[in-house]
């Protein structure tokens, strides 16, 4: 496979946002889906409630580039319907199912490389990532791409949500 430039189409008809330079572990781009999720999702199942008790602990989560498919695994292990992760891994687009919800710094990447330059027709404010916030287990990481601040919030919250792939 030639080399391909961020910004361009990936294998799955979505946007190639970030290139490792090399195919080590069996990966070399990072291809964000072509759309958001049609409706904002929630990190957790709605199950769970909208209170200020514990919500399960997804240990192990990363936020570094590379984690988001290992994140993923971490999240439908703990909480088998989990909104945002699952409709990120059920996702098929193009024939491809091999997507996840991306962690925190593959989300960034997507915020800098796509939408900073006005590529990927972004719908969101805020998009969850699969990173759980480590100094509270009731929060994960998102980002805002209005300005590409990074926080954490409640994970019942249904905010924005894209699917990313590795190949």
């Amino acid at each position: 496979m030639s080399k391909i430039e961020i910004g361009s189409p990936g294998l799955a008809g979505g946007m190639v946002f970030y290139d490792r330079g090399d195919s080590a572990g069996g990966w070399r781009y990072l291809e964000a889906a072509p759309a958001d999720m049609e409706t904002p999702l929630r990190w957790i199942a709605q199950s769970y409630g909208d209170n200020w008790r514990s919500f399960p602990n997804v240990d192990g989560t990363g936020i570094e580039i590379g984690t988001g498919r290992h994140n993923s695994s971490l999240i439908l292990a703990v909480d088998a319907d989990a909104p945002a992760a699952k409709a990120c891994v059920d996702y098929i687009c193009a024939g491809f199912s091999d997507w996840f919800l991306p962690s925190l710094g593959e989300l960034d990447l997507m915020y800098t490389n796509l939408h900073r330059n006005s590529l990927g027709s972004f719908a969101g404010n805020w998009y969850w990532s699969s990173s759980q916030y480590a100094g509270n287990i009731n929060t994960a990481w998102y980002q805002y791409f209005n300005d590409g601040y990074q926080d954490h919030y409640y994970k019942y919250s249904a905010i924005a949500v894209r699917a990313i792939r590795a190949f």
